[in-house]
């Protein structure tokens, strides 16, 4: 009994200079934040707060200023495919939205004029999964997307690509009256006999 209360005492304080020593030399792993990520913040909790604030559309979409409904929806869901509300539409008045730049709202009518109803509403809806945060985000996703097209900033196409278009479209033209006369020629075969 005093043998192993002797061994266990050793164990302890064996154990006990190994830890000691650790903290005094302060071991760290190689993959701990400070050797992963050098010149970070260590306080992940702590917010950052952006000190200049680019202009122009930043990428961020608030959720609270879209009105977003769900149906029905009439894409894939196997049994629950009448019992879900998996289909989103969402909707947002673009005269109104000031998230959206204002030297932006300009192009983007113009631009998305088939999908923004008479009041003003610009409307996106999808159903391509089961899943209703899915088919929220796909919304969400299309309407980041149609705004950053506006950002782009296209050349106006130089006289060599405009002539290559006119000349494929006398082909398609042409070509085009060219099977229409063959069918014409065919079915007026067909009556003579």
């Amino acid at each position: 009994m005093a043998l192993r209360a002797f061994c266990h005492k050793c164990l302890f304080n064996s154990s006990f200079k190994q830890l000691t020593s650790y903290q005094r030399h302060g071991f760290k792993s190689i993959y701990s934040i400070d050797q992963i990520y050098p010149n970070s913040n260590p306080d992940i909790l702590k917010q950052n707060t952006l000190e200049t604030v680019k202009p122009g559309f930043t990428g961020f979409i608030p959720v609270e200023k879209l009105e977003i409904k769900s149906s029905r929806g009439s894409g894939p869901g196997g049994q629950s495919v009448n019992k879900s509300n998996n289909k989103v539409e969402i909707r947002f008045h673009v005269a109104s939205a000031d998230w959206i730049p204002d030297n932006l709202k300009e192009k983007f009518l113009e631009q998305e004029k088939n999908r923004i109803n008479k009041e003003g509403y610009f409307i996106t809806m999808s159903h391509k999964t089961r899943k209703h945060i899915l088919n929220q985000s796909d919304c969400i996703n299309k309407i980041r997307t149609a705004i950053y097209e506006c950002m782009l900033e296209r050349e106006p196409p130089s006289e060599e690509h405009l002539e290559k278009i006119s000349k494929r479209l006398e082909k398609q033209q042409r070509e085009r009256l060219r099977e229409k006369r063959s069918h014409s020629l065919k079915k007026k075969d067909r009556k003579s006999l």
